[in-house]
Formats: structure tokens, sequence, C-alpha cells
């Protein structure tokens, strides 16, 4: 019973992990105008810390847009989930450092430490693994039988 209860919570687990960047995703490709604007006030605002030329800005939104569906697809379904999570780190960090600057907008505080307990959940799958229920589990499990 053990197993079965951690395989289906390790499961349900990722897939929390993983749904905030499939949604956010989605919406960002859906509201295209509203993304490139938001990209464009972080990379060539006044406050921006990096400079980014016009052709920049697509080239930044599809590659947030593909580290987030790809790291989570991999995440949720264990197949090299391990690189799933280093790709949504790869997305979450610079994103939560660029975006919720607590330190100059007090109200963004919450956001940060949201996203800090996201990129936690992340390093623990980069480290532990995606768990019993996943293709990467399942894949070691079969290596290791004697044939």
């Amino acid at each position: 019973m053990k197993t079965l209860c951690e395989c289906f919570l390790t499961f349900v687990g990722r897939a929390c992990l993983a749904l905030i960047f499939v949604v956010t995703a989605v919406k960002d490709i859906r509201d295209a105008d509203s993304n490139e604007k938001m990209i464009k006030g972080l990379f060539q605002g006044p406050k921006a810390v990096v400079q980014a030329p016009d052709v920049a800005i697509p080239v930044l939104r599809w590659s947030a847009i593909t580290f987030r569906l790809v790291g989570a697809v991999l995440l949720v379904v264990g197949l090299w989930a391990r690189l799933g999570s280093l790709l949504l780190i790869l997305f979450l960090f610079p994103a939560t450092v660029l975006v919720h600057t607590f330190w100059n907008e007090p109200s963004q505080l919450t956001n940060f430490l949201l996203n800090l307990a996201i990129f936690g959940g992340l390093l623990l799958v980069l480290a532990r693994g995606p768990g019993m229920c996943s293709i990467d589990h399942w894949r070691t499990a079969k290596k290791k039988e004697p044939e």
C-alpha cells in the first residue's frame, strides 16, 4: 500500500508543480501582444538590467514558452524529469528575479516567495528524481532486472 500511495503522491506532486507552467505558457501563446509588451518592458525599459534589441523579443518570448511547455510535460510524465525540472528552473529563476522585484515593490514579496517555493520543489525533483510513478523509474527498474 505504501508503494501505491507513494507512486500516486509523487505523480500528483509533479503534476501540481508543472500545472502553473502549462497554464502560463498557454496564456502567453494566446495573448501574444500583452506578453511581448511585458518582455519589452523588462528588456527595453528604462529599468531594464539587460537591454535587448527588438529582434530578440520574439526569441525570448518563444524560448520562455518552450522551456515551460517542454519542461512541464517531461516533469509530469516522468520522462527525463530531471531535464524537465532543469528547464523549468532555467525559466523560473531569471523570471522571478526580473519580474517579482520585491526590493523595489514590496507588494511583489508574496509572488517572489511563491516562486521560491516552486523553485524548491523543482530542486527536489532535480536532486532526487521523479519518484516511482514515472517513465524514468520504470526504465531504470527494467535495466536492473536480470534477463
